[in-house]
């Protein structure tokens, strides 16, 4: 990655003092011009700060240095059932366990899971191989297991496969960072990413390697926060880094599939009126960071004030009654209908990036 320093200009916006260094680097996917767009966004690590680039070209975002430890995981997963935006995934985690029909569940409880799950059941038939890649506690892998699909999950953090192991089964290993020679001589039908490019340090060659498990008519489904629905001036609309060191739009997808010859099929997901962090309200200011980790007075992450639940029956008793007494099909056709209200509520925002990536016939 070459620098050029072209000036320099300092800013003061609220509580954030920064000095801003104007540069032109090389864009890590196109190779075009990227400026910086903020120095010293305040990371998931206490006293850390990253600066934030944008592609003039392809219009990606990513920060500097690109660069994220197993240990940061780790630490976020040790407690994630106690810090904002983890939190949700450690209560889905467990309302898909008391699930009859967990891939019906998670349908409604996500628009990234709905993506993947609709896409499965309409692409790859029970039975294949699938490859869930950061599959955190491990929900979606258990639910494609109880599903019929033979399924792995893997991530790099070793308390999450623990957790996830010791919640669901044998279905997870821990991999290194960009890793795979574990799975050396094994080939997928399909391998999924639900919320993970944005996470890695070099997503030409993760894709790389992930194009060398799939099946000679594999696919790779994934989903991403999309750039491309917020104004020009938003400066990093999603979390903050090292968790997540990329921003992609639509434009940038392209690119990145066309540098490891795979053919893309991009969709735009529409969200619901529920507010979420893909959210911003017309006060806020884009140009200022948004999502900013807190700590104590030791440096560790500040835990949420209560606890994050989902929709489900209010009393133990009426889980029991409902799972007693309301047929597993029954079950289903209900979550289905639920679902596709929801569906009739979806907003104008398509903030999160849908994605099918299939090899080329050269590939």
């Amino acid at each position: 990655m070459t620098e050029e320093v072209c000036s320099r200009i300092y800013i003061d916006e609220k509580k954030f003092n920064v000095k801003m260094d104007v540069m032109n680097i090389s864009c890590p996917l196109c190779n075009g011009a990227a400026g910086l767009a903020y120095q010293g966004h305040p990371g998931y690590v206490f006293g850390r700060t990253y600066d934030i680039y944008s592609c003039d070209q392809c219009q990606v975002s990513f920060v500097y240095p690109l660069f994220v430890e197993k240990k940061d995981y780790d630490e976020i997963y040790a407690d994630a059932e106690n810090l904002s935006g983890y939190d949700k995934y450690y209560a889905l985690s467990q309302r898909i366990l008391s699930a009859d029909n967990p891939l019906d569940v998670m349908s409604g409880l996500g628009d990234e899971y709905a993506y993947v799950i609709s896409r499965l059941r309409a692409c790859v038939p029970k039975g294949s191989s699938v490859l869930e890649v950061g599959c955190g506690f491990g929900y979606l892998t258990y639910s494609l297991n109880r599903s019929g699909y033979n399924a792995t999950g893997v991530d790099v953090s070793e308390i999450s496969v623990n957790r996830a192991t010791k919640t669901y089964g044998p279905y997870y290993q821990c991999i290194g960072l960009n890793d795979f020679s574990q799975l050396h001589g094994r080939r997928f039908d399909c391998i999924v990413l639900t919320e993970v490019l944005e996470h890695v340090m070099d997503p030409i060659s993760f894709l790389n390697s992930l194009k060398s498990l799939l099946t000679e008519n594999g696919l790779i489904l994934l989903t991403t926060p999309n750039k491309s629905a917020f104004p020009s001036d938003a400066l990093w609309m999603t979390d903050a880094p090292p968790i997540h060191l990329w921003w992609f739009s639509e434009n940038s997808l392209s690119v990145l599939a066309e540098k490891v010859s795979m053919k893309p099929r991009i969709y735009k997901g529409y969200v619901t009126d529920r507010l979420s962090y893909h959210y911003w309200n017309r006060s806020d200011n884009l140009s200022l960071p948004m999502f900013v980790p807190e700590f104590d007075n030791q440096g560790r992450l500040v835990k949420n004030s209560r606890e994050f639940s989902l929709d489900s029956p209010s009393s133990s008793i009426t889980r029991n009654l409902y799972a007693r007494f309301v047929p597993d099909s029954l079950d289903s056709t209900l979550i289905r209908f639920r679902n596709r209200i929801r569906e009739s509520q979806k907003t104008e925002y398509h903030c999160t990036m849908f994605v099918e990536l299939k090899k080329t016939v050269n590939s």
